[in-house]
């Protein structure tokens, strides 16, 4: 269970930093565009 709790937060974290990149992408290109 241990192992299983570990790969289900690591997918979770690797999540946000993925939505949180995405949103650095977008707030950038809007800036660069505007």
């Amino acid at each position: 269970m241990e192992f299983l709790a570990d790969i289900f937060w690591t997918v979770l974290v690797g999540l946000w930093f993925i939505n949180q990149f995405r949103r650095l992408n977008k707030i950038q290109s809007s800036i660069a565009a505007g």
